[in-house]
């Protein structure tokens, strides 16, 4: 568990550097906020005072799919997306990737967007489910796929290419199970 204020005080600064680096050292920046938020993933932004150790437990117990309609389901996504420290890492390294596909970050930020949808396609019941709808394994490996293509002398260029086979052979074993029932 991480103190509360100390979080909100490491993100506002972290934000900050964003906001105010110049175009050359925003990649730099937006880096060092997704990894802040990759290296702390899960308990970073848990209350526990407000979820008593039970979060994904007490969704589980209590969702109900056949009375939910669309909005619900759209807000439980938007909840889900928005509290998860593991997907704002990923969609934070996404945009460096777009928006500075030059920077020497962006194979660093596609390995690490990577890396962190993988964990998601497994991190808890609600992520599973997401992972059925979107395939979080093979779009890890796409990530994966896309650093050894676009940026093959770098150095994270071998481990990609061996992740993203990795990444595919355990969406299919995922698969699998689900079909299973292991």
């Amino acid at each position: 568990m991480y103190d509360p204020m100390e979080t909100a005080n490491d993100l506002i600064k972290l934000r900050d550097a964003v906001a105010s680096a110049s175009s050359d050292a925003k990649a730099s920046a937006m880096y060092d906020l997704a990894s802040y938020y990759y290296s702390h993933r899960n308990l970073l932004l848990y209350n526990a005072a407000l979820w008593d150790g039970s979060r994904n437990w007490m969704f589980g117990a209590s969702w109900n799919a056949k009375v939910a309609d669309g909005g619900d389901n759209l807000a439980v996504q938007a909840h889900h997306y928005e509290h998860e420290a593991l997907y704002r890492a990923r969609k934070i390294c996404l945009g460096i990737a777009q928006t500075y596909p030059k920077s020497s970050f962006a194979p660093k930020a596609l390995y690490r967007a990577a890396t962190a949808g993988r964990r998601l396609a497994n991190f808890n019941g609600w992520w599973r489910d997401r992972n059925k709808v979107q395939d979080l394994y093979e779009d890890a490996a796409k990530l994966m796929d896309r650093v050894a293509a676009e940026y093959p002398t770098d150095a994270l260029a071998k481990n990609a290419r061996k992740y993203a086979k990795v990444f595919r052979d355990e969406g299919k074993g995922a698969e699998q199970s689900s079909m299973f029932g292991r």
